[in-house]
């Protein structure tokens, strides 16, 4: 897990699995291309290495959270998806307030 500044306030934290399931549910994504979106929106400040994207992939496969679509499997590429479990994770830690009793540094 990668944690950021976030982690200086309990109950306020993101980690490299939450940013996937929040990105796949905007819909089905690759590897390399979550790399590069979660890159890009943190402005490049949190850099992630593709390992990292696919050993958590993995885990949310494993999961229940994610599903791969190997419709092809001549292509490198294994398109994912957030599943119907992930979507209910993605909302319940989304609709979770923080906790804001702690100052931020």
């Amino acid at each position: 897990m990668h944690h950021t500044a976030y982690d200086q306030q309990p109950g306020l934290t993101l980690c490299v699995r939450d940013a996937i399931v929040s990105l796949l549910g905007e819909g089905p994504k690759y590897g390399l291309q979550l790399q590069c979106e979660l890159e890009s929106s943190t402005g490049e400040v949190w850099p992630l290495n593709i390992g990292q994207v696919h050993t958590t992939l993995q885990r949310l496969e494993r999961d229940g959270l994610v599903e791969s679509d190997e419709a092809d499997p001549e292509s490198p590429r294994k398109g994912l998806d957030i599943t119907e479990a992930g979507s209910g994770e993605l909302s319940s830690w989304l609709n979770t307030p923080p906790d804001m009793t702690s100052a931020a540094r």
